[in-house]
């Protein structure tokens, strides 16, 4: 973990939410380290008994600091992710300060809510707490790098070193729906440093200067506000400017386009009248065509209905003589007329 990188061996450490003890156990087992440890839960304290030289059982944020330390110092004060589960931080640390020793220090690690996964989950609308992580449902406050300044040095501390703790957007606990401009907003994302930041970790020290310094700070953020409503004033007041001229330059255009209008000659208004008169007579003579186009259309119709008709009957009556050559009557009759011709044929006068 990055913050017992900066806890110094053989430091006197006062562990603000030291739960059962496990942090505790590693700061005097690898650093040689006294720890004092304060922690809400009396479950919890009983067990970090184990592990630490004395258990304060208590709300941090309620603790009379001089009753219960007197004249103790410590050399770290330590805040591994405890800040963001306080309802007032800045009064914590401004009551703890006077128990830091000469060269104290505290060290907190606090998480990131500006990190990608967070980003983007908030662009599709989506804000769930969790049990754990970024969004851990006890968090009652949440900060960037800026938030994190601001918090200590309200507190009267500068904050001498800056280490981090990255995540990859896509393996943190939150989870956040595709969307059409996801691959855009990543690339937009990979630019900000911040966005992989999962955790901050820092060590601040007391400094006098450090209110006049947080006072300056939000002296200049509102410098820097009213600066900007300054110049989106000018701006709107440029672009008021600009459309009056544009306004007047349209005024001027449309003024000369009736000019024109009304400087039409007799002859260009006979031209256009003869136009509009030619136009109306094509448009009866395409009337007519059309109407012609449709009668012949009807006769063809007609037509074609008739010659129908005469193909049904021509059909039908190949049906009926089909049918009367059939017939028994019909055969007979074929047979006479052979006869006749064979007996009549030698008395019939020769041609020649």
């Amino acid at each position: 973990m990055l913050v017992l990188d900066l806890v110094p061996k053989g430091a006197r450490v006062l562990e603000f939410g030291c739960a059962t003890g496990y942090m505790s156990e590693v700061l005097k087992s690898r650093k040689g380290c006294t720890v004092t440890g304060i922690e809400i839960s009396p479950e919890a304290g009983e067990l970090a008994k184990e592990h630490c030289d004395r258990v304060i059982i208590g709300d941090a944020e309620e603790l009379d600091y001089h009753a219960l330390l007197g004249k103790e110092r410590f050399d770290v004060m330590l805040f591994v992710d405890v800040l963001e589960h306080l309802k007032e931080p800045t009064g914590v640390l401004e009551r703890s300060r006077p128990f830091l020793a000469r060269r104290g220090a505290v060290l907190a690690s606090i998480p990131n809510i500006a990190h990608g996964s967070v980003r983007l989950a908030l662009l599709a609308g989506e804000f769930r707490y969790r049990k754990l992580g970024l969004l851990d449902d006890t968090h009652l406050r949440f900060f960037t790098r800026e938030g994190v300044r601001d918090l200590f040095e309200g507190a009267g501390f500068v904050i001498s070193n800056w280490l981090v703790h990255r995540v990859d957007i896509d393996r943190t606990e939150v989870r956040f729906p595709e969307l059409p401009m996801t691959d855009s907003v990543r690339n937009w994302l990979s630019k900000d440093p911040e966005t992989s930041v999962y955790q901050f970790v820092v060590r601040a020290v007391p400094s006098t200067a450090a209110n006049q310094l947080a006072a300056v700070r939000g002296e200049l953020a509102a410098a820097s506000e009213q600066l900007l409503e300054f110049e989106n004033a000018r701006r709107g007041a440029e672009h008021a400017r600009e459309f009056q001229e544009t306004a007047a330059q349209q005024a001027e255009l449309i003024a000369g386009l009736r000019e024109r209008v009304h400087a039409l000659t007799d002859q260009e208004r006979e031209t256009y009248e003869l136009l509009l008169s030619a136009k109306r007579q094509l448009l009866l003579r395409e009337q007519e065509l059309l109407r012609f186009e449709a009668d012949k259309r009807k006769d063809i119709a007609r037509y074609e209905e008739e010659i129908l008709e005469l193909g049904d009957e021509r059909n039908a009556l190949r049906a009926e003589l089909d049918v009367l050559q059939a017939t028994k009557a019909w055969r007979a009759v074929g047979k006479f007329r052979r006869i006749r011709d064979s007996v009549l044929s030698p008395l019939r006068p020769t041609k020649t």
